[in-house]
């Protein structure tokens, strides 16, 4: 198949381009896909203003742009931000072809869930692009059931869950080696039990819970032993960076490094030389009901899991027995579970072992290629 993708130079999440990128017009070749890239207002601010900016210059560049490219025979537009929806719309009736909505996140209830935005007027309005996104759409999908069965039930009929998987490049048997091979951490973290959350840290996120546990586990209570072996590596970015960073140094605390954005390429080797992986989120319904990508990174890596919310990532951390579920951004108990690993190493590895080959049973991104291949060409099958 031939694909070409619209998109803007990468920036997420700190609104800083990446190197080796600018944020202009310009097209590029990356393993046989076309990329059209366009400029956008970048937003280094965590307010509602500059996020929108940043996603209606988009929009209008990305129609501007759409015009200037050959017409597909599918489109496919996926959202966050729900704004993306504007241009899928466009350029449906523009070029008269089918829309596949790809849903990764609940808008607007996923940002009003975690307040990011107060104003009733701007979410009414998502609200009504959305139902609008949904029912002009030939398609849609998802990323796990629990999405699906958020939308509302007229749709059902057509929505189909393609996950999330596996890069089986990235962990395949012989790039686990190389990874294994090429240690990030610095070298007083070798000897250390590492408890590692990579990704971003959002709004979405409860980091401070991996902060307030780290605390306890350097400082001690009545109730929980000092401990000195014990050492929390965040892995990303996002609009809370700063404030875990300040409230660490408010703590005092040594057993906690930030190494801040990292090449996903560079993942697996954090995964490689971690003990243990976190999934950290805020207790709102509507992250229950999406399917963490990062599970299948740590499961692929071999890692145990602990998520701090029942749901759908839950439920597949303990489908495949690779994890336990904390209680809801409850510090306390996730040291619980933390020093449980760490004193159990044999359970630690029979845990990660248990997660690699579910993920590979079941998520690998290939299979998983196939399903959305079928969706796209059942529709095309459908055009005159």
């Amino acid at each position: 198949h031939g694909v070409a993708v619209l998109t803007a130079a990468p920036n997420y999440p700190d609104g800083e381009i990446y190197k080796g990128y600018k944020n202009r017009f310009h097209k590029e070749e990356m393993d046989g896909v076309t990329i059209a890239r366009v400029p956008v207002i970048l937003s280094k601010k965590k307010g509602v203003t500059g996020r929108l900016a940043s996603y209606l210059s988009f929009v209008m560049n990305g129609m501007r742009q759409a015009k200037k490219m050959p017409a597909p025979d599918i489109l496919w537009a996926t959202s966050p931000p729900l704004f993306t929806a504007l241009i899928g719309l466009k350029a449906k009736k523009m070029w008269k072809v089918p829309l596949v909505m790809d849903i990764r996140d609940i808008w607007p209830a996923s940002i009003r869930d975690v307040q990011a935005v107060h104003n009733k007027h701007l979410l009414n309005i998502a609200e009504r692009l959305a139902e609008k996104t949904y029912a002009a759409a030939d398609a849609i999908t998802t990323t796990s059931d629990g999405i699906l069965q958020s939308l509302p039930t007229q749709h059902h009929v057509k929505a189909h869950v393609i996950p999330n998987g596996v890069d089986e490049k990235l962990f395949s048997e012989e790039a686990q080696k190389k990874a294994l091979s090429q240690n990030p951490l610095p070298q007083r973290l070798h000897h250390k039990f590492v408890v590692l959350y990579a990704g971003n840290l959002g709004l979405a996120q409860a980091p401070e819970v991996m902060i307030e546990a780290a605390s306890l586990l350097h400082h001690g209570t009545k109730q929980i032993k000092k401990r000195d072996d014990i050492h929390f590596v965040i892995v990303g970015s996002g609009v809370r960076t700063e404030s875990m960073r300040e409230l660490a140094q408010q703590k005092q605390l040594t057993n906690i490094t930030f190494t801040g954005i990292q090449p996903h390429e560079k993942i697996p080797a954090y995964i490689a030389h971690s003990n243990l992986c976190l999934i950290p989120y805020k207790a709102e319904e509507t992250f229950r009901r999406t399917l963490a990508s990062k599970v299948f990174d740590y499961m692929a890596g071999g890692k145990p899991i602990i998520i701090n919310l029942e749901g759908e990532t839950a439920a597949i951390i303990k489908e495949a027995q690779c994890g336990f579920v904390a209680k809801d951004e409850d510090p306390r108990d996730l040291v619980k579970y933390i020093t449980y690993f760490a004193d159990d190493p044999e359970v630690a590895a029979q845990m990660g072992h248990a997660g690699r080959e579910y993920a590979m049973q079941h998520f690998r991104r290939e299979t998983i290629a196939k399903k959305l291949e079928e969706v796209i060409m059942n529709l095309h099958a459908t055009v005159p």
